[in-house]
Parts: structure tokens; sequence; C-alpha cells
């Protein structure tokens, strides 16, 4: 949602999404062959979720990203702001540095450019990530398949405030729109 908005706020375009990304894969012991929320303390028994299918080895996810960047810099564009959910975040941020020289592009990355205030996809599907999509797409959200006991955690639910039964689409908005005020800030700071 937050990306639909930039380009009406800002200008620019949406570039389709990458459904593929790296994350934490066990290789071996007990966990072998389980990705991710998988094997996350929250899976209880640690299991392939359904819909866990979108996992590629981090180099096949910076040769992606490096093809996107190169056809970026070839149309003209001249800045790039990308983010992901968690190990693909974390993969663009790491590398960053790196293809903004490479590529003779601006780029913006949440891990480097937002260390304090982002507030877009800082769980995994906790209030915030339901939260926002309460505020873009209410009729995805079924709160009543979340157990009404507050004991219980809801499985594969983690980080920061992870408790989905707390979303509102009110404060989906607030995080979207605060996130959006920190691209445009961003944007200003680079003469975009």
């Amino acid at each position: 949602e937050l990306f639909r908005r930039a380009p009406r706020a800002f200008g620019g375009i949406v570039l389709p999404p990458l459904w593929l990304g790296p994350d934490r894969r066990a290789e071996e012991g007990e966990h072998a062959g389980l990705i991710g929320m998988d094997y996350a303390p929250t899976t209880d028994p640690h299991r392939q979720l359904p819909g866990s299918l979108y996992w590629v080895p981090k180099e096949f996810f910076h040769q992606l990203v490096e093809a996107v960047l190169a056809q970026a810099k070839r149309a003209g564009f001249a800045c790039v702001v990308a983010d992901g959910h968690g190990p693909s975040r974390w993969a663009f941020g790491e590398s960053v540095d790196a293809w903004e020289l490479q590529f003779d592009l601006k780029l913006v990355s949440v891990t480097r450019d937002f260390p304090e205030g982002w507030q877009s996809q800082v769980d995994h599907a906790g209030k915030n990530e339901t939260s926002i999509l309460l505020a873009a797409a209410p009729n995805l959200v079924d709160m009543s398949l979340l157990p009404e006991d507050r004991d219980i955690q809801p499985e594969g639910t983690s980080g920061g405030s992870s408790d989905p039964r707390d979303a509102s689409p009110e404060h989906g908005e607030t995080c979207l729109e605060t996130s959006l005020a920190l691209i445009g800030k961003k944007l200003d700071e680079l003469g975009i």
C-alpha cells in the first residue's frame, strides 16, 4: 500500500514486486528444509507453512535486484526507493552503498536511510502489518480466526508489537502516513 501511495505523492512509478527473496533456511538437523517462519518460535509444531514458496538464495536475489537496477538506470531513472519484508529488506540494505556506485543511481533503503521512525512492515503478521492491511484492504483480514485467549500467541507472529488482535485501521493509516512522510523527506534531501 505504501508504494502504491508514494508515486501519487511524489511522482514516479511502482515496479512489479519481486515475489522471491532470501530468508534463513535450515540446511541440516531437525529443521532441515524449513525456511524463515516455518521454524520460528511461534510456529508450533515447526513445519512448512502454507504459501511458503518464495525462497531463493541471497546470491540469486542480489542478481535479480542488480538486473532491475541496471534496467532502471538504462530507462533514465535517477532514484529507486526499495523495501521488502524482513530478509529482502536486509539483503537490499546490505548492498545499497555499493549499488549506488555501480549503477550511478540514488537508492533509498529502509535499513540504511530510516534507522528510526519507519512504521511499515515492522513485525510479522502482528499489530503493525495487520493494521496496515486493515487500512488498505480490510476485506483480506478475518480477525475471527485469531485465538480469543490472549495467553495464546497467534502462530506466525513475531517482532515489535506482535499481537494482531491489537490492530486497527486507524493505526495502519498512521503507520502508512508516517513512513510516507519519511520517504518524502528523504527524496527532498536527495533533490528528487
